[in-house]
């Protein structure tokens, strides 16, 4: 089931063998409602898989630290883990006791693999949050007909009974052809938009209307 922390979604109680295309422009909080989502999940027992391409595990832990979410145990335990795509790219870098690091940003058999590899040690009784951020990232290394088949191939091998897929695209950096060809592979989406305050909305199997959030010390909220 998808845990956020924010009510407005929650209480939806929307299942697994589902995923989302996470929707905005810069500055719409979108991360942060990934870190929040991954928070939550952990919370509720689930087990989650971050695939990141544009910030290291130890930069994103920072992130979770600002709101004292503390995922250390999760990491210690192999409840959370990251498969970094990034690190390499760095004069020096640092790598995340537990995380896998994938050598290249072209390399999407290696993630596939690693994503794999990962999927398997996770019991078979238990619920797991896939996260990527960002997909945008990739586009700068691989063709888009290679992206739309990595997804493809993301959605059935991994859209299951057990989990669920969130999949982060930067709206202002993409054509609206190659953007919906993304939303039919992903079928549903949770859009943020930024005007005086930022809105979240539903859009696919589950639909909701815009509905306003604020960022609080405790991370997004929902306003009504």
């Amino acid at each position: 089931m998808l845990i956020t922390g924010i009510e407005s979604i929650d209480k939806l109680k929307i299942p697994s063998n589902t995923a989302f295309l996470v929707l905005g422009k810069p500055q719409t909080a979108k991360l942060l409602f990934l870190e929040q989502t991954i928070y939550h999940s952990l919370r509720a027992g689930m087990y989650c898989i971050f695939i990141t391409t544009e910030k290291t595990p130890l930069t994103l832990l920072k992130d979770f630290q600002r709101f004292k979410w503390d995922v250390r145990e999760a990491i210690q335990e192999r409840k959370l883990i990251f498969i970094d795509c990034c690190s390499n790219y760095l004069e020096r870098p640092s790598r995340l006791e537990g995380s896998t690091i994938i050598q290249s940003l072209s390399a999407l058999n290696d993630i596939m693999i690693a994503l794999t590899h990962r999927v398997r040690r996770i019991p078979k009784d238990a619920e797991f949050l896939i996260i990527l951020h960002s997909l945008s990232m990739l586009f700068h290394y691989n063709k888009e007909d290679e992206i739309f088949r990595f997804l493809q191939l993301l959605n059935l091998r991994f859209n299951t009974e057990r989990s669920i897929l969130l999949i982060e695209l930067d709206e202002s950096t993409h054509p609206e052809k190659v953007i919906n060809t993304i939303q039919h592979i992903v079928e549903n989406a949770i859009e943020f938009r930024k005007d005086i305050t930022g809105s979240i909305r539903i859009k696919g199997t589950i639909e909701t209307e815009w509905f306003k959030y604020v960022i609080t010390t405790e991370g997004l909220m929902a306003i009504s």
